[in-house]
């Protein structure tokens, strides 16, 4: 037989309204989006947001699903992307320096990362939109 803990636990998730269910879900992926915002530099493992928030990475895949349409690494992903041709642009440093400070160790698997996530090599984005600002 379970713990009393247990019941009271599961009793609470099952009397939960959708309302408060979604509300809950709502705030994990707010909290979720703040981590990556504040971590995304570091590149933590999708496991490490997950343990951050008290869930596993299934459950954290799932609720930023839920919210978002897209997984957890896409957004992670995304924030990195944006912030790559962020600096492309506005910073004059050497691609490989912009790599490092993005976390990348190696200038060629960042190369690869951002013309998988934009079509272009960070030379050809550079070039392109240097030109229209």
């Amino acid at each position: 037989m379970p713990p009393n803990g247990w019941r009271c636990c599961q009793r609470r998730r099952a009397n939960a309204t959708p309302a408060r269910r979604a509300y809950r879900h709502q705030a994990l992926f707010t909290r979720f989006l703040l981590l990556v915002e504040q971590h995304f530099l570091e590149h933590w493992s999708l496991e490490r947001y997950a343990s951050r928030l008290g869930l596993s990475t299934p459950r954290l895949n799932r609720l930023v699903r839920a919210e978002s349409g897209r997984s957890a690494l896409e957004l992670v992903h995304e924030r990195l992307t944006r912030e790559a041709c962020r600096r492309l642009v506005y910073v004059a440093a050497p691609a490989a320096n912009l790599a490092a400070e993005l976390g990348f160790e190696d200038l060629a698997y960042f190369s690869r990362f951002f013309k998988r996530r934009t079509g272009m090599s960070p030379h050809r984005y550079r070039q392109q939109h240097s030109a229209t600002h």
